[in-house]
């Protein structure tokens, strides 16, 4: 193939659903606190204000690393993290997966890279594909619920921070590094990656790259879920075959790579690292046939190139009055087309600059504390007869103060943030807002064994650009979207308690969380048989029928038109929800056997009791895994269960089981050398995402075994 060039299940009862995940031998019930730990390594978050393990923190925080993280380890990060508790994926194809958190996604979800914006144009549209390769991740950190004091108002549903060693914090001596070759069958996926450290005295050197290709996935059935039934009524077999068992125009190409240089002292750190992403992906429900000489259309694709720069500077023991000060800089030049053929409908340019310093000073009485100051400055433009989004700059600053104090066996957590932002264009009114976010956390020791979560979050989000300003036709998502410049700040109410037992072969874990947001800005579908710009002229009808409005890309309504018209639109919401795991060790030593039970569901609606759109279904499955010498053996299945509560225009999604296997062998080889065989969706499961926009054309994989092997040395 040749790539082109870069230019049902109704929802569970929570409750049984809990109890059946917490459910264990009464025995363990009843074990004291000095019992004879089993503890997984404790993982510093580095996204946390005091860089504390995720079991010693107030808001719930999920590390993967590890040989969990390379067995997950996926070409996206939304697929990466899909099936992590609470943590979904907004596919737009394969070339594309965004990580939703809790039912919300897109621009309330951050994504970082070593804890700085990943400053690509990801939030701006679905289609658009996060810059952030998880090839080179060796921790990803998922911050469930608000964010927003430490990192601003596009953290209000969360955050996913990819730590890569890119800013190395310590001097290994040596030569070390991984190399990691993988093959999959399904799409015909070739991937590889590595990277090589060295270390010299004080200096580190590092150097990494990846890339993969694909072609089109492979799926059960039909990829266009009413495309059977079409064909069946038109009588046209051979061409329903021709197309049956794969997504079309699903193939991708990227590549990623950078080099390091850090200087490291016993009270200093230096480092920088520039990095470069390209990738070429298609986008599903496109590629299409169509003309009297039946000439096959190449359909959208999607180039993007993104080169940055990361600068770190760390200082330790500054005197009696402070510990530390670290101040980060990431630096952005990012370039994105959408390719129609072998024409550029659009291209999207953005050049940001985001500064971050931090500085811990020294306990004052029994509190200990960090302010810190956040600046980024972004441009951004959309270029083209179809660019929805007007040129804007953004600037915004945000100071932040976090403090905490140990009382006994508890310890209470304080936060205060004050940001400023502004809007402004060459053709649209400056909109400024003022974002203030507060929370307070509470976390008590029971005993060794258990602890109690109780946290607040006051935070508030400004509108971002697209949501104020976007008005036209965006034929990558086959829609036509009209901002709302009178949009004003979200501001959410977050609760939620957590309870744990983190010690003993029996773990587990429960959180339940409320979040109460007033004008919460949202896309939805018009039904006013109006044209774009609220005319009632040429075939417009000016009334609704109960089905979404279609337009041209004119902005003109057409009832069989290509483009759904979508407005943003505020109004007061409520998300409730709940996540619930437990683990049994059957054994110890390096690779236990263990058993891990798990669920997760939430609702969101607006407060007139409308259901949010795409909102994660309920969600409940089963994982055992373990080793004997030099082998490991995982299966892990899960149920997803039907969406059915959706939005007034949405259509329902079927319930679906997932069925992964991973098995690998350590070879006895200098350094660590495991060969591994990956199966994915051995079921063969017709499993379609109902957080995905493209879920009616573009389903999940069909069954895909992997086979690879890693390599990590030491010269």
């Amino acid at each position: 193939m040749n790539f082109p060039q870069y230019k049902s299940v109704h929802r569970p009862c929570l409750g049984l659903a809990l109890c059946c995940l917490l459910a264990a031998p009464a025995s363990y019930a009843q074990e004291s606190a000095d019992e004879s730990r089993t503890e997984l390594d404790t993982i510093t978050v580095q996204a946390s204000a005091f860089e504390r393990g995720a079991d010693e923190l107030a808001q719930p925080v999920d590390v993967l690393y590890g040989e969990d993280l390379n067995r997950k380890r996926a070409g996206s990060l939304g697929e990466t993290l899909d099936g992590e508790l609470g943590v979904s994926s907004a596919d737009f194809g394969p070339g594309v997966g965004r990580p939703v958190i809790r039912g919300q996604g897109g621009p309330r979800v951050l994504m970082l890279e070593n804890g700085i914006n990943s400053m690509d144009a990801s939030s701006v549209s679905a289609d658009h594909a996060v810059s952030i390769d998880p090839a080179h991740a060796e921790q990803i950190e998922i911050i469930k619920g608000p964010a927003t004091l430490l990192y601003g108002s596009g953290a209000a549903a969360g955050v996913i921070n990819v730590v890569n060693g890119r800013l190395p914090r310590e001097v290994i001596p040596g030569v070390h590094g991984s190399a990691t070759l993988n093959y999959t069958d399904n799409a015909d996926i070739r991937s590889g990656a590595f990277d090589l450290n060295i270390g010299y005295e004080d200096f580190v050197f590092r150097f990494d790259a990846a890339g993969r290709r694909a072609h089109d996935t492979e799926i059960p059935g039909h990829a266009d879920i009413d495309h059977e039934a079409e064909e069946a009524q038109e009588g046209e077999e051979e061409h329903e075959e021709e197309r049956a068992g794969l997504i079309e125009n699903s193939s991708l190409v990227t590549e990623s790579g950078s080099a390091t240089a850090a200087w490291i002292l016993p009270q200093r750190i230096l480092s920088a690292t520039v990095s470069r992403h390209r990738s070429n992906y298609g986008v599903p429900g496109h590629g299409h046939e169509e003309g009297e000489e039946e000439e096959e259309e190449a359909g959208v694709r999607i180039a993007l190139e993104q080169t940055r720069v990361d600068l770190n500077g760390e200082w330790f023991d500054l005197g009696p009055a402070f510990e530390r000060l670290r101040t980060r800089i990431g630096i952005n030049d990012y370039e994105h087309m959408e390719l129609e053929g072998d024409e550029v409908g659009t291209v999207f340019d953005n050049r940001e600059l985001e500064l971050r310093t931090e500085l811990t000073h020294a306990p004052l009485g029994s509190w200990r504390g960090v302010f810190g100051l956040q600046v980024n400055n972004r441009d951004f433009e959309a270029i083209g007869d179809e660019a929805f989004v007007p040129p804007v700059e953004t600037r915004s600053a945000g100071l932040f103060w976090v403090e905490e104090r140990p009382i006994g066996e508890h310890r209470v957590e304080l936060g205060l943030r004050v940001e400023h932002l502004r809007h402004e264009g060459p053709s649209i009114a400056a909109n400024e807002f003022t974002p203030v976010s507060l929370s307070a956390g509470y976390v008590h020791e029971i005993n060794d064994a258990h602890h109690l979560r109780l946290t607040a979050t006051r935070s508030q989000r400004a509108p971002v650009a697209e949501e104020l300003y976007a008005f036209g036709p965006h034929l990558a998502t086959s829609s036509f979207e009209r901002g709302n410049a009178a949009l004003g700040l979200e501001t959410a109410n977050n609760f939620e308690i957590g309870l744990d037992r983190h010690v003993g072969r029996w773990q587990w874990q429960l959180n339940l969380f409320v979040n109460q947001v007033d004008d919460y800005i949202y896309q939805d579908e018009v039904d006013l048989g109006l044209n774009a710009d609220g005319s009632n002229s040429g075939a417009a009808t000016g009334a609704s029928d109960g089905a979404a409005d279609f337009v041209d890309d004119e902005g003109g309504f057409e009832d069989e038109g290509e483009l759904r018209l979508l407005d943003y639109r505020a109004d007061d919401a409520r998300f409730v929800g709940a996540e619930a795991e437990t683990r049994w060790r059957f054994n110890d030593g390096p690779r236990p056997w263990e058993l891990r039970l798990f669920a997760d569901t939430v609702q969101g609606e607006l407060d007139g009791g409308t259901k949010l759109p795409r909102i994660t279904p309920t969600r409940v499955g089963a994982q055992i895994g373990g080793g004997l010498q030099r082998w490991y053996l995982g299966l892990r299945y899960t149920e997803v269960f039907e969406q059915d509560e959706v939005s007034p225009l949405e259509t329902p999604t079927d319930g679906y089981g997932l069925l992964s296997l991973d098995l690998s062998y350590d070879l006895p080889v200098r350094g660590l050398a495991t060969v591994f065989l990956r199966g994915r969706n051995l079921l063969d499961e017709e499993a379609r995402r109902h957080t995905s926009f493209l879920k009616d054309v573009a389903p999940l994989p069909g069954t895909s075994l992997s086979l690879g092997l890693r390599w990590e040395f030491d010269a």
